[in-house]
C-alpha cells in the first residue's frame, strides 16, 4: 500500500512538472516564439518523478557508437554500508553515486570552493573519488571529486564504500591503446565492464601504451589501477596539487571538450555529410529507422557561419543526443540535440520541431550562441567549451557529468576518418588548471587593463551576477597574431557591441561574426595548453582579386607595385597589381601602405590623402619609400591620385572590417568608410584614352658632390642638397607631355666657363661627374608650339634661394666662390600681365579705420611674377601696407597706388573724415528687466510709474576717430559707491532689488579731450535734477532716494551744456542721534539739523554721528568731555560716545574728519549750553561747550562744507 501510494505522488508531482514548464511541449514552428522560453533555463529534475516508459539512457563505446543502457538491480545501498567497516577521512575509498532506483532521479551536489549547485547522474558514471566527510564522527555530507568538479553531496545520497570493498569491481579510468588515450567509464561499480568508453585523443607523451591511469578530472593522471595509485590520487586531491601525477607540470586537455564553440571547423558540410553517412549504420540498424542527422550538414555549415557555433562540435552533440539521429525524440520530435528533455521524462518533455533544420538553427543561435554562450544575460555561461562538471556547457546541459566528453569523441571519431585536419587547429589557453580554483579574468576590449570590459568569466542572468561561481578550466582560444603588449588576443564568448564597449544583450540577436568579435586578456592569466597550427577563423575567405576592368597590359606598360604593413605581422612581402596587399579573414588591421610605379613617365607623381586615426595625412608626392599611414593605427579611407601619366588610370578598392571588398574606385576617390579598419588593398593601372595630359610636365636629376645621381624629382621640387656642403656638379632634365619641343641649356663654372647644351634630352648629363667641378650659373631656354615657357631658380651656397628666373636670364653667379647646392625647375604658360584694377576707385575712411584694397591681375593665370608694390600721395593723411590694407590718419584726401611686377598700375582716391561719436545705454529697471538700447540724449528708464533703475550699461559708439572709454560708477542702496565700469559692463546690481541712487560719468584719453559727457537723472520726490558733466555726481546719497530715468549727451569739448547745471547731486553728508535726559535716542537727524532739546534742562548724555552717501573715502572721529569723566578716547562713524543709565551730561565735544574726504570739506557744529544757550561754530576739532563749569550740553548741530 505504502509503494502505491509513493507511486501516485510520483505521477502527480510529473504532472505538476509537465504543467509548470509547458511552454517546451509546444511545437516549436517560428523564430518569433523561440526569445522568451531560454532565460535562466536550468536541466530540471523533480523529486519522485517516475521514469518514462520509452526513456533511453545511452552509453557511448571507443568507435563512437551509441548504446541504451542496460539497467541492472541496485544494490540495497544501506546494507552494504552497514556490513563496511568504519570509513573515515583518511581512507582510500570511492564514492558510488549509482544508489537511485531508477536513471530518472539525479543526485544533487554544492561545489566546495562556489557554493554552485550542481547536479549528475550515476547511471551515466557510478563513482567518483572521495575526499571526505563535513563531520566524521556524525557526517551529513560528503566530500567527493567527479568530472572535473569539488562538491558536496548528501550523506544519504551516495555510498562511500572502501577501495577494497567487493561491491567495487569496475571504477572509472583512462586507458591507452593503438596511440589513443580512451576514458573507462564505470556505469555499475559491480559490473566487470565499462559502461561507457570514450576516445579521449592522441596520447600524450608520456602516457604509456596499455597502461591504466586513474584520474577524476580528466587533466592529471595517476599511474596503475592499483590501491597504491588510487590513495596516491586521493592524497593529492585532498591536499589540492597534482604533485604526484605522471604529468604534474603539463596538465592533458582534451582538445575537442575544451575548444570553444566560438570556431569554426575545417571540414566542408560535403565532407562532413559523408563522415556522418559512414557512421550513422550501426545506429540506423540499431533502432530500425534513418537517421535524422544524413545530409545535414549544410545546415550545420550554414548556422555555424551565422551563429559562430561550430558545426563539428554540433555534430559531435546531436549524435550523443539522438543515438546518430536515430532516438525515437529525433524521430518523432525533429529534436536532435534533446532540448528541454528531463531526464524525468525526455520523451514527453522533449522540444518538437518543424523540421531538422530548425532543431539545428534553434540549437546554435538560441540555445547556444544566445544561450549557453552568452556572458552577460544567461546564468548558464560557465565557458563556450562541451566542458564537463567544472567549466562548460555540460555544467547545466546534462546531468550526465561526462556528456561533453561523449560530444568530443564523436568530433574525434569524425576527425579521424575525415583524415586529422581538423584538430590542434587552434591554440587553447586554460584559466585555473587546478579546479579547486576560481580566479575571475575581465576580457577588455584592447590591450590596455583601462580599455573597456567586455565581459568576464563568471555567468551572469538578466537579474543575478554569480562573480563567485566563476568556474576552473575555463578555456580560450588565442587568436594567431594577436599577442601585443602582454595580453593575448581571443576570440570572444559573446557578440561584441560595434562601439566595442560590452557585449550585445539584445534576446533577438543571436549572429556572431568571427572578425569583429574578439578581447584581450592579460598573457599571465592563462596556461597555453595546445599550440594551434593556424589559430584563427574566417567565414568569408579571400575573395577573387582581380575583378572589374581587365588590365590587359603587356610588360613594358606603366605597373604599380605595393606593399602592407599589416597589424601584429609587419610588413608583408610587396606584391603586384592587381594583386593583394595585406590580410583577409584574419582580423588583421592594414596600418600602412608602400607604392612604386614601374615603365611610367619619369615625371608621374603619385599622391594620397589617408584617414587614420581620426585625422587625414596628406602625402603630395609618394616615392618607393614613404610609409603611408601610421605605424600603429589602422587606415580606414585612402584616396590616391596619379598625375603626368598619360592613357592611364589609377584604381584600387579596400577590403574593410566587418563589409569584406567594396568596389573598385577610380584615382581621387575615396575607398573605405570612416569607422571601418581597412584590412586589405588592391590597385590596378588601367589603360584609359581619356586621360589627357594637357600640361607638360618636366623631371629632373642631380649629381651632387660626395652623393652622385639623386633620385628624380618634379616640378617645383628640389633637386641637390641644401642641409650639407655638398655642391651640384651636374643634372639630367626632360619634358614629358609636350609635342615638339628644343630644349637648350648653358652651365658655367670656374674651369669651363660657360659651356652650351643644344637639344637637351632626359639622358643628357649637363655639367661634369667625376671632376669635383661645381656649377655656378645657369641659363635655358624651351622652344615649343603650346607656349610655354622654362623658370627655375638656383641655392647658392653662401646667399641660399634665388627668386624665380624666366627662360633666357642667367641665374646663379660667374664670379667668386658661390657654387649653386641645388636646383628648381617649372613649366608654365607664357601669359605676361596685361593690366591691373582695384576694387575701388575711390573710398571714404573715418579717422583711424582701415579698409584692404583688392587687385586683380589681368591675365590671373600670368606667368609673370604676381608681386604688387602699395604706395601712398600722403601718407599723413592715410597709409598703405604691402597687402593693400589702408588706414584713415588725419582728415583730408591721398591717393593710393598699386604697382605690379612689369609695371602696370592702379590707383584709389581716399578721403579721411573724422567720426561724430555717440553715447549708448541700457537700463535695468525694477520689474521691467533691461529696456531697449537708448542714445545720444533719449530717456532710459520710467517716469512717473515710481520704478527703480537697478543697473546700467553705457558705451560708446562710432567713436573709432579716437582712442580712450567712456566710465561709470553708481551709488547703490545699502552699499554705496560701487567702483568705475566701463565700455558696457554692468554698474549697479540685478535681481537684488537695490535701487541706484546717484551715478558719475567720465571720458577718457582722446574722447575727453575733444568732447564733455552731460548726464541728468530722474530721482524719487525731486523729478529731474540739473546736469552734470565729467565725473560730477549726479543724483542723491543719504536720501534714500531711487533714480527712476537717465539722459546721457555728448557735446564737443567747450559746447553749451543741454541744460541747467546748478543742482545735479544733493546728499546727507552727515547724520547724527543725540541720547537725552529722560527721552532716550531721539531719531537720527541730518546736515545742520539740530538734535537734542535745547533750554528746557534736558542734558545731551551721548552722541553718535555717522559719513552718508560720501563721494570720497575717509572717516568723522568725535569725542565727548562728560561730566566728572572728563574727556573720552575718540570713537568712530556712528560708534557712541559718552553714557547711557549714568546720568552724566556731556559737556563739551571735538569732532573732526580723516582721510580722503578731509581734503574737499570742513567739518563745522555749534552745541547749546545749559545758562549760556548757542555757541559760536567750531571746525575741524575744535571744542564746541565748556570744561570745568559744569554746564551740560543740551544740543547739537553738525553739517559739511566745503573747502
Amino acid at each position: 500500500m505504502q509503494n502505491i501510494f509513493k507511486k501516485i505522488l510520483a505521477v502527480l508531482i510529473v504532472i505538476t512538472v509537465c504543467i509548470s514548464n509547458s511552454y517546451f511541449l509546444t511545437d516549436v514552428l517560428a523564430k518569433e516564439e523561440t526569445t522568451s522560453t531560454l532565460d535562466d533555463y536550468k536541466d530540471k529534475t523533480e523529486v519522485g518523478a517516475m521514469l518514462d516508459d520509452n526513456q533511453e539512457i545511452t552509453t557511448m563505446d571507443e568507435n563512437g557508437n551509441v548504446h541504451p543502457l542496460e539497467e541492472m538491480d541496485v544494490i540495497n545501498r544501506r546494507q552494504v554500508m552497514d556490513v563496511q567497516p568504519r570509513i573515515s577521512n583518511s581512507s582510500v575509498a570511492v564514492v558510488n553515486f549509482r544508489t537511485k532506483s531508477s536513471s530518472s532521479y539525479n543526485t544533487e551536489y554544492t561545489e566546495v570552493t562556489t557554493g554552485r549547485a550542481g547536479y549528475t547522474n550515476g547511471y551515466y558514471a557510478a563513482d567518483g573519488a572521495f575526499l571526505g566527510y563535513d563531520n566524521e564522527s556524525n557526517p551529513t555530507k560528503v566530500k567527493f571529486m567527479q568530472a572535473g568538479v569539488v562538491g558536496w553531496v548528501n550523506v544519504n545520497e551516495v555510498q562511500v564504500l572502501e577501495y577494497t570493498s567487493s561491491a567495487v569491481n569496475t571504477l572509472s579510468k583512462y586507458y591507452v591503446k593503438n596511440g589513443r588515450i580512451y576514458h573507462g567509464i564505470s556505469t555499475n561499480l559491480a559490473s566487470s565492464n565499462y559502461g561507457s568508453a570514450l576516445d579521449y585523443g592522441p596520447k600524450p607523451s608520456y602516457l604509456k601504451e596499455g597502461v591504466d591511469y586513474y584520474s577524476y578530472d580528466g587533466h592529471y593522471f595517476y599511474e596503475g589501477s592499483t590501491y597504491a595509485s588510487y590513495a596516491k590520487m586521493l592524497n593529492d586531491y585532498r591536499n589540492n596539487t597534482r604533485a604526484n601525477s605522471v604529468n604534474s607540470s603539463s596538465p592533458y586537455y582534451n582538445y575537442y571538450e575544451y575548444l570553444s564553440h566560438r570556431s569554426i571547423t575545417a571540414y566542408s558540410a560535403a565532407e562532413l555529410n559523408n563522415a556522418i553517412a559512414s557512421m550513422v549504420t550501426a545506429s540506423e540498424n540499431s533502432y530500425g529507422r534513418t537517421s535524422k542527422l544524413r545530409n545535414m550538414a549544410d545546415a550545420f555549415i550554414e548556422n555555424q557561419n551565422k551563429y559562430g557555433t561550430n558545426a563539428l562540435l554540433m555534430i559531435g552533440v546531436a549524435a550523443n543526443e539522438s543515438a546518430w539521429g536515430c532516438s525515437r525524440i529525433a524521430a518523432e520530435k525533429n529534436n536532435l540535440f534533446g532540448h528541454a528533455a528531463y531526464d524525468s521524462d525526455p520523451g514527453g518533455s522533449a522540444n518538437g520541431y518543424s523540421s531538422v533544420e530548425y532543431s539545428i538553427y534553434y540549437h546554435s543561435s538560441q540555445f547556444i550562441s544566445k544561450g549557453y554562450l552568452d556572458p552577460v544575460t544567461d546564468g548558464r555561461y560557465f565557458g563556450a567549451n562541451l566542458g564537463d562538471k567544472g567549466s562548460g556547457i555540460n555544467v547545466k546541459y546534462a546531468s550526465d557529468p561526462y556528456w561533453g566528453e561523449k560530444a568530443a569523441a564523436v568530433c574525434w571519431k569524425i576527425d579521424s576518418y575525415l583524415g586529422s585536419k581538423d584538430s590542434y587547429k587552434y591554440t587553447i589557453g586554460i584559466k585555473d588548471t587546478i579546479n579547486t580554483n576560481h580566479s575571475v579574468i575581465n576580457i577588455k576590449s584592447d590591450v590596455t587593463s583601462n580599455s573597456n570590459t567586455l565581459y568576464s568569466t563568471y555567468p551572469k542572468s538578466k537579474t543575478t551576477s554569480l562573480k563567485n561561481q566563476a568556474p576552473a578550466n575555463y578555456p580560450f582560444i588565442i587568436l594567431k597574431n594577436g599577442e601585443k603588449n602582454n595580453y593575448y588576443k581571443i576570440q570572444s564568448d559573446g557578440a561584441v557591441n560595434s562601439n566595442r564597449t560590452g557585449i550585445i544583450n539584445t534576446p533577438s540577436q543571436a549572429e556572431y561574426s568571427f572578425d569583429k568579435d574578439y578581447g584581450y586578456i592579460p598573457k599571465s592569466s592563462v596556461t597555453v595548453v595546445s599550440n594551434g597550427f593556424n589559430s584563427s577563423s574566417s567565414i568569408a575567405q579571400n575573395t577573387e582579386n582581380v575583378t572589374g576592368q581587365p588590365t590587359g597590359k603587356d610588360s613594358s606598360e606603366p605597373t604599380i607595385s605595393y606593399s602592407a604593413n599589416s597589424q601584429y605581422v609587419g610588413w608583408l612581402e610587396q606584391v603586384t597589381e592587381p594583386n593583394t596587399a595585406g590580410t583577409t579573414g584574419r582580423s588583421l588591421d592594414l596600418y600602412q601602405i608602400k607604392i612604386s610605379l614601374a615603365n611610367a613617365v619619369k615625371s608621374a607623381k603619385l599622391s594620397a590623402k589617408v584617414y587614420s586615426d581620426g585625422k587625414w595625412l596628406t602625402y603630395d608626392k609618394i616615392n618607393a619609400d614613404t610609409e603611408i599611414g601610421n605605424a600603429d593605427k589602422a587606415l580606414q579611407i585612402v584616396n590616391f591620385n596619379l598625375s603626368n601619366q598619360a592613357g592611364y588610370r589609377l584604381q584600387y578598392r579596400v577590403h574593410s572590417a566587418d563589409i569584406g571588398w567594396q568596389p573598385w574606385v577610380n584615382q581621387g576617390e575615396d575607398a573605405g568608410i570612416s569607422g571601418k579598419n581597412v584590412q586589405a588593398i588592391d590597385f590596378k593601372l588601367v589603360r584609359d584614352n581619356s586621360v589627357i595630359i594637357t600640361k607638360p610636365s618636366i623631371y629632373y636629376q642631380a649629381h651632387i658632390s660626395e652623393n652622385g645621381w639623386l633620385d628624380y624629382v618634379g616640378d617645383s621640387e628640389i633637386a641637390g642638397d641644401i642641409e650639407k656642403s655638398n655642391a651640384l656638379e651636374a643634372f639630367k632634365i626632360g619634358i614629358d607631355n609636350i609635342s615638339d619641343y628644343q630644349l637648350n641649356i648653358k652651365t658655367y663654372d670656374k674651369v669651363n666657363g660657360w659651356v652650351n647644351y643644344d637639344n637637351v634630352k632626359g639622358d643628357t648629363i649637363i655639367g661634369s661627374t667625376g671632376k669635383s667641378l661645381s656649377l655656378q650659373a645657369i641659363n635655358a631656354t624651351l622652344n615649343n608650339n603650346d607656349g610655354y615657357k622654362l623658370q627655375y631658380r638656383t641655392y647658392l651656397s653662401n646667399q641660399g634661394w634665388s627668386d624665380w628666373t624666366n627662360q633666357g636670364s642667367v641665374n646663379g653667379v660667374t664670379s667668386g666662390d658661390n657654387e649653386i647646392k641645388a636646383v628648381m625647375f617649372r613649366i608654365i604658360q607664357d601669359l605676361s600681365i596685361s593690366s591691373v584694377t582695384l576694387n575701388k576707385q575711390e573710398t571714404t575712411l573715418v579717422k583711424g579705420t582701415s579698409e584692404t584694397l583688392k587687385a586683380t591681375i589681368n591675365p590671373s593665370d600670368t606667368t609673370d611674377s604676381k608681386a604688387l608694390t602699395w604706395t601712398t600721395s600722403n601718407n599723413r593723411v592715410a597709409t598703405v601696407d604691402g597687402n593693400g590694407k589702408v588706414t584713415g590718419v588725419s582728415e583730408g584726401n591721398a591717393t593710393i597706388t598699386v604697382r605690379t611686377s612689369n609695371g602696370k598700375t592702379a590707383s584709389c582716391k581716399v578721403t579721411v573724415i573724422e567720426q561724430v561719436p555717440s553715447v549708448i545705454y541700457q537700463t535695468h529697471i525694477e520689474d521691467y528687466g533691461w529696456q531697449d538700447i537708448r542714445k545720444d540724449g533719449q530717456m532710459a528708464g520710467t517716469s512717473g510709474e515710481s520704478k527703480r533703475l537697478e543697473g546700467i550699461k553705457i558705451n560708446l559708439d562710432n567713436n573709432s576717430s579716437y582712442n580712450g572709454t567712456i566710465e561709470y560708477c553708481t551709488h547703490i542702496e545699502g552699499i554705496g559707491w560701487q567702483g568705475w565700469k566701463k565700455n558696457g559692463q554692468i554698474s549697479g546690481t540685478e535681481g537684488q532689488s537695490k535701487q541706484i541712487e546717484a551715478i558719475k560719468i567720465k571720458l577718457t584719453e582722446e574722447m575727453a579731450a575733444h568732447y564733455d559727457v552731460y548726464y541728468r537723472v530722474h530721482v524719487q520726490e525731486l523729478g529731474w535734477m540739473d546736469w552734470a558733466s565729467n565725473g560730477e555726481a549726479a543724483g542723491t546719497a543719504g536720501y534714500s532716494y531711487r533714480i527712476e530715468a537717465i539722459q546721457i549727451e555728448l557735446v564737443e569739448k567747450g559746447g553749451k551744456a543741454p541744460g541747467e547745471t546748478t543742482r545735479p547731486f544733493i546728499q546727507h553728508y552727515v547724520s547724527y542721534k543725540t541720547h537725552v535726559q529722560d527721552y532716550g535716542w531721539l531719531d537720527k537727524v541730518y546736515d545742520g539739523a539740530v538734535s537734542g532739546i535745547a533750554n528746557q534742562v534736558k542734558q545731551i548724555e551721548a552722541i553718535t554721528i555717522s559719513l552718508e552717501g560720501a563721494e570720497y573715502s575717509g572717516n568723522i572721529e568725535y569725542r565727548t568731555h562728560v561730566e566728572d569723566i572728563g574727556w573720552q578716547s575718540w570713537q568712530i562713524n556712528g560708534a557712541i560716545s559718552g553714557t547711557t543709565g549714568q546720568s552724566k551730561g556731556l559737556e563739551a565735544i571735538e569732532i573732526r574728519l580723516t582721510g580722503e574726504i578731509a581734503k574737499y570739506y570742513d567739518v563745522e557744529y555749534r552745541v547749546y549750553v545749559e545758562g549760556k544757550g548757542w555757541q559760536d561754530k567750531r571746525r575741524n576739532g575744535k571744542t564746541a561747550g565748556t570744561t570745568g563749569e559744569s554746564r551740560q550740553i543740551e544740543a547739537i548741530e553738525i553739517t559739511l562744507v566745503k573747502k
